[in-house]
């Protein structure tokens, strides 16, 4: 006797208001309606775009699937009310693996990059006594706690880790060279680089903000005292106004506060990925000079 048909699932597209939930082993990625992100953030939104389309195709395979009688578990895909679909449970891996000889030969024939990343509300976020945090839930235990003084006085830091920040560390210093430079006074940006580098030494360089330019009332980095090369130097940076002398050699992040789910980082994996294998940086972020808002 022949297996009853279920019904085949309904095939979504962008148009439709999509919330993906997905894990890479211990990471979670997720997307939230995409219909509005372009707006907030069109950048974040391109580069999830990968990460969707490769669920979404998941998610007609399933639907396949089904239509020839294969039952589909029902937590791994839900259709609600309003055509929403939610998609649960489906595993996205960005695997590091070994390079083919053609991938190796070819970045053996550039000039190994450098990555050069801020630290407050691009990897970190922190306040200290006396400042009242209302982008921190009540409760929220910090990630670590330093204890500065600053003119022979004590003041305690409280620094919460953007979500994946220790394992984009862990994955990007075997592509690049990292410099941390942050417009923080030395004292307390070496103490937070400390804790992030944990002993590991891939964070060896870094700048303060005896390093920067007071320009308009903001601190602007000059790229060209990390590296004299600038077709190798990419800087991953909340503030436009801090590179503004170099948009092209930019990465723009939104600022992070205190969001548990923010996923920015993991989502720059692929492309991070992709820079290494560039002769020339700018070839490529020059592009996305429309997204840095200065």
């Amino acid at each position: 006797m022949m297996k009853p048909m279920s019904p085949p699932l309904p095939r979504p597209c962008l148009a439709q208001p999509v919330t993906v939930l997905a894990k890479t082993g211990s990471h979670n990625i997720g997307l939230e309606d995409m219909s509005g992100q372009a707006e907030r953030d069109p950048y974040t939104l391109l580069m999830n775009l990968k990460a969707a389309l490769t669920l979404l195709l998941a998610v007609e395979e399933l639907g396949a699937l089904t239509e020839d009688g294969v039952d589909v578990p029902e937590e791994v895909v839900d259709v609600v009310a309003g055509g929403e679909v939610i998609i649960q449970h489906q595993t996205v891996r960005y695997d590091i693996m070994p390079l083919s000889p053609i991938s190796r030969h070819r970045l053996n024939g550039v000039k190994r990059k450098v990555l050069v990343l801020d630290l407050d509300e691009t990897l970190i976020h922190s306040h200290h006594d006396g400042v009242m945090n209302r982008t921190v839930r009540p409760g929220t235990p910090p990630d670590f706690i330093l204890k500065i003084t600053i003119d022979r006085h004590p003041v305690r830091f409280f620094v919460y880790k953007r979500p994946h920040v220790d394992f984009f560390l862990d994955v990007v210093c075997q592509w690049y060279e990292l410099v941390i430079f942050t417009a923080s006074m030395e004292i307390y940006g070496a103490a937070v680089a400390d804790k992030l580098d944990n002993t590991k030494g891939i964070l060896k360089r870094r700048f303060y903000r005896q390093h920067c330019t007071l320009e308009y009332g903001s601190y602007t980095k000059d790229l060209s005292s990390v590296h004299n090369d600038l077709s190798s130097v990419i800087i991953l940076d909340n503030s436009p106004g801090a590179y503004r002398s170099y948009p092209d050699n930019a990465i723009p992040i939104k600022s992070w506060f205190a969001d548990p789910s923010d996923t920015c980082l993991l989502s720059l994996l692929p492309m991070l990925d992709a820079l290494r294998f560039t002769a020339d940086v700018r070839s490529v972020l020059s592009r996305n000079l429309h997204l840095h808002r200065l």
